[in-house]
């Protein structure tokens, strides 16, 4: 079974969609990022707010910084 593969260019999608997804993608990628930083700190300050300090051990805490960095 052969399967057509159509040729994918700039100029059959659109230079004008091109870079409007190239940019909506960019700003979804960095919005993501500020998301899950600003979300692990928050976690962090309502930790310390409420008197119960979460202290992880070395090895979760390098396993978090895996996603969040």
């Amino acid at each position: 079974m052969k399967f057509n593969k159509q040729v994918i260019s700039i100029s059959i999608i659109g230079k004008s969609r091109f870079w409007i997804r190239i940019i909506v993608w960019i700003i979804t990628a960095i919005s993501l990022s500020f998301f899950i930083d600003y979300s692990r700190e928050s976690l962090r300050i309502f930790s310390f707010m409420s008197r119960d300090l979460l202290i992880l051990p070395k090895k979760q805490v390098v396993f978090f910084d895996y996603f969040f960095f």
